[in-house]
Formats: structure tokens, C-alpha cells, sequence
């Protein structure tokens, strides 16, 4: 008995640290040492991957296809000219190619997000984030098509939000609300088949999903970095935001229904003082 009380003490010992050694030294505290970046210092290493692109030429094929049941409406080219910071010329299209392609948008707003693809500072990246909805305060790490990501954003799914790849530290996907002609939609942007060319990277596969009554896929055909645009004319990429949905606060005075039973709550309030 004796000799079996000298062999189980240790071993009890040993069985009670076990958890202690876990909590410290487990994957439990290593995910809660791992460092998320502020919004600022992620932003603007995130623009230092477009920092060389002042001018662009972009060919599109666009592919307008219908959210509901994936078939394709419609399929055409588009060129489009960008100069930094916020600039864009988009060639007019044959009316049977572009008729109501971008419903209830203008190209100008729809296409804000390009601005994420050009040179600019963070600062100015920055303020479009928070001009577009996004809570810049909130930063944390997710997971999205199987790569890691830092988001800037609330991570309730209708939340305005923008992911950006832990890695390369490029857009993955971009989130935000826009008034449209039918109310306010969810605009989702996302940034796929990334490659390099002369001014760092840039996505040859855009999708644009505008709520739930369009999507269009946008494959680049061929892309022109820093080359000369011309005498073109040019419209300013613009931030169309739409605020949620509005929310009744204490401040705000109550509603005339509401007088009644704000009466009977005072009358209950004096009689049992």
C-alpha cells in the first residue's frame, strides 16, 4: 500500500498540472496572443500593394447574370480608364450591350471600389471605408474561402465590412449599403485571381452582386498599367452610402400611440410609492 501511495502521488501531480500547462502554453493562448493590426496600419499596407498604379486601362468582359437562378442575361466588353486617386472614364456602350446593366446605380458610385485598386493614401482609403458605413473601429480575424483574413467591420453578414488577406494584405472582399432605385441594397464586391503585373498586384475576376436583383462577374482581358489615357473625360469615383436602418433611441420623443400607456405607467408609479 505504501509503496503504491509513493507511485500514484506523482502521477496525481502530474494529472492536476496538465491543465494549468495547457492554458498557458496550448493553441488557446497563442490565438489569444496573436496580433491584430488597427485599422490605419492595416489600410495603408494594404494600399502600398497599389502605391505604382496612377493610371490604369482596363478590358472587361462582363457576364450580367441572374442572382436567382444563375442564368446569364446578358454578356459584354467594357473599357474603362482610371487615373489616381478617384478617377474613372468608362466608354459608352451600344445601348442593346449596356441597357439597364447597372440598374438604379451609376457607374461612378457602383464602381467605388476601384479606388481600392489604385494608388492613394491610407488616410484617403480610410475616410472612404468610414464614408461607405464601415465601423474602422472594429477590427478582428476571420476566415473566408479557406484564407485567413483581417476584417474591418461588424461581422453581422448584412453589416458593412471589408476583408482584406492576412498574407499579400489585398481586398478580398468589400461590403457596404447603397440607395438604389428600388431602396437601399447590400452592394458585395469580391476580388478574385489576383496577379502581378508593373504596378504590384491586381484581381482579373470581380464579382458585384447588388442585393439580391443582380450580380455581375467582370473577367479582365487585358490590363494596361501607367500607360498614357489620352484626352479623355473623367468622372469621380463616389462614395453612394445608404445608413441602416434607422433605430429608436431613448433620446429620441416617443410616438403619440405611446402617450396612453405612458400614462398608465405614471398612474401605477404615484399608487404604489
Amino acid at each position: 500500500m505504501w509503496k503504491m501511495n509513493r507511485i500514484m502521488t506523482p502521477l496525481l501531480r502530474v494529472v492536476v498540472a496538465i491543465p494549468f500547462i495547457l492554458a498557458f502554453c496550448g493553441p488557446g493562448q497563442r490565438a489569444a496572443s496573436a496580433y491584430v493590426m488597427p485599422a490605419e496600419q492595416l489600410v495603408d499596407r494594404m494600399t502600398k500593394n497599389f502605391s505604382h498604379i496612377e493610371t490604369l486601362r482596363l478590358t472587361e468582359w462582363v457576364h450580367w447574370v441572374n442572382p436567382g437562378d444563375g442564368s446569364l442575361l446578358r454578356v459584354f466588353e467594357q473599357k474603362l480608364g482610371f487615373k489616381s486617386p478617384d478617377l474613372i472614364h468608362r466608354e459608352a456602350l451600344p445601348v442593346t450591350e449596356g441597357q439597364d446593366a447597372q440598374p438604379g446605380l451609376r457607374p461612378e458610385e457602383i464602381g467605388v471600389f476601384r479606388r481600392l485598386l489604385l494608388a492613394n493614401e491610407g488616410e484617403s482609403i480610410l475616410s472612404l471605408l468610414a464614408d461607405l458605413g464601415l465601423d474602422i473601429n472594429c477590427v478582428a480575424f476571420t476566415r473566408t474561402v479557406g484564407k485567413v483574413a483581417y476584417r474591418i467591420g461588424d461581422r453581422a453578414w448584412d453589416s458593412p465590412k471589408l476583408l482584406i488577406e492576412k498574407a499579400r494584405l489585398i481586398p478580398l472582399m468589400l461590403a457596404y449599403r447603397a440607395p438604389t432605385g428600388s431602396g437601399a441594397r447590400m452592394i458585395t464586391i469580391r476580388f478574385d485571381d489576383y496577379r502581378k503585373n508593373a504596378g504590384g498586384w491586381y484581381p482579373y475576376e470581380i464579382t458585384l452582386a447588388v442585393g439580391e436583383i443582380a450580380e455581375y462577374r467582370r473577367f479582365v482581358l487585358e490590363c494596361q498599367v501607367n500607360v498614357p489615357l489620352g484626352d479623355v473625360v473623367f468622372s469621380r469615383l463616389t462614395a453612394a452610402h445608404a445608413p441602416p436602418p434607422k433605430v429608436m433611441t431613448e433620446e429620441e420623443p416617443p410616438s403619440p400611440a405611446d402617450e396612453p400607456l405612458k400614462e398608465i405607467i405614471e398612474l401605477f408609479k404615484k399608487k404604489y410609492r
